[in-house]
């Protein structure tokens, strides 16, 4: 391990003294460390450094004062266009996550970002109300830095209510319809037509703010059966999540359309395996539509819009919905005797 993966490590540990062996110490060691992961810089509040002799051997020590260490470093993104920080909002927002760092490369602006999120997007998340946003720059690194701070409508006590609800409500589900052995494929296709089988797409355009924070979770889809494509998409991944199988929410626009809109992409097989997975849109009608269920990218070709960069591509030569059907076959006296009607089984 060279000296300044070892520096950054310890920096990343808040160690307070670091002690390395200074013979032959690059003079911008520490410059040089904070370059390889930048995310360090935002916990340093202060730095010393000075050289002493231990047994005639020179020894390197710095002393080091930290602050914001109760943020996460999986919360701090180092990003380089306002889509990606836009991607990351929604996705931040999507889940009442409160705190939020950017690290911007290439002089991007982030407060323009953000204020472009929320005149195109933030009426999509009925229950944020704002972000108190701390900007500046660090000595040690070499770009600008933005601190989030994510206001919410529903207050921490019942938004825990909300999700103890939603949870208990996800295990039940659960233990109906995915059973041991089954194949990752199957319990999608489970999901997926128990969301479009017992969820009203609802539209409310006078609900108050509470309604609309409902409808547009999966807390709305889940326990009030009531939401628009948001909570669709959200109780989608929170069921895909108990199941331990990746899935991302994704908000892009459909063609000729000023509104934004929500589905999800599924991953399967590592990564190998990417699908697109519209649950509102299979929703609507009397019976359960599959048009939406395991798409790739090209299908939507001229439909709809996203950001390919920031999600997962879908290029999957594999019929998600084949591989799904033959593990309800499999299965089918199992479901039925756990209550799962035909709608949900697909027939």
């Amino acid at each position: 391990m060279s000296r300044e993966e070892e520096l950054l490590q310890a920096l990343m540990r808040f160690d307070k003294k670091i002690v390395l062996n200074a013979t032959g110490a690059d003079s911008n060691l520490l410059s040089n460390a904070i370059a390889r992961d930048i995310r360090v810089a935002y916990y340093l509040s202060r730095i010393s450094s000075g050289v002493s002799y231990v047994m005639g051997m020179p020894k390197l020590t710095f002393t080091v004062e930290y602050q914001n260490t109760e943020v996460s470093p999986s919360d701090i993104y180092v990003v380089s266009t306002a889509d990606e920080i836009q991607s990351i909002m929604c996705q931040y927002i999507g889940n009442y996550k409160t705190r939020l760092v950017f690290f911007a490369r290439r002089g991007l602006n982030i407060v323009s970002a953000y204020e472009k999120f929320v005149e195109t997007r933030a009426a999509f998340y009925s229950n944020f109300v704002g972000a108190q946003i701390t900007s500046g720059e660090f000595s040690a690194a070499p770009m600008p830095f933005c601190d989030f701070f994510f206001d919410y409508r529903i207050g921490k006590v019942k938004l825990a209510m909300m999700e103890n609800e939603t949870n208990a409500e996800i295990a039940r589900i659960a233990k109906q319809l995915f059973l041991p052995s089954m194949s990752d494929e199957t319990k999608a296709f489970l999901a997926h037509n128990y969301l479009a089988d017992t969820i009203d797409y609802t539209l409310k355009e006078n609900a108050s703010s509470l309604e609309k924070s409902y409808m547009q979770s999966a807390y709305g889809a889940l326990i009030k059966k009531k939401c628009v494509c948001q909570g669709y998409a959200e109780a989608f991944k929170r069921l895909m999540d108990y199941a331990g199988i990746p899935c991302d929410v994704v908000c892009g626009q459909t063609k000729d359309s000023d509104t934004y809109h929500a589905w999800n992409i599924l991953k399967l097989n590592g990564g190998a395996d990417n699908y697109h997975i519209d649950v509102t849109w299979d929703s609507a009608g009397d019976k359960v539509s599959y048009t939406y269920f395991g798409l790739k990218d090209s299908d939507f070709a001229g439909e709809r819009s996203w950001n390919r960069e920031f999600n997962a591509k879908c290029n999957s030569g594999k019929s998600l919905l084949l591989e799904a059907r033959r593990g309800v076959m499999r299965f089918k006296g199992q479901l039925i005797a756990n209550g799962a009607s035909p709608r949900i089984l697909g027939y």
